[in-house]
């Protein structure tokens, strides 16, 4: 997640969907994704507001939504 803490907080309490990344170029770097996630925990961010933490119905759904 390229936001901080606190914009993680703010952008959940206005209803914002967000994903954790960590950016990987190389397979080594998939390690780093656990600073994504300490971000996002910090930031109060629920699974429900994490877009890769829903289940395949969920995110398919949501992205038909967004197609119209």
């Amino acid at each position: 997640m390229d936001l901080r803490d606190n914009l993680v907080r703010r952008a959940v309490e206005l209803g914002a969907t967000i994903a954790i990344n960590c950016d990987a170029h190389h397979t080594e770097h998939f390690e780093f994704l656990h600073y994504g996630v300490a971000t996002a925990q910090r930031g109060w961010a629920t699974p429900e507001a994490v877009v890769n933490t829903w289940p395949l119905p969920q995110l398919l759904a949501f992205l038909e939504e967004r197609k119209q």
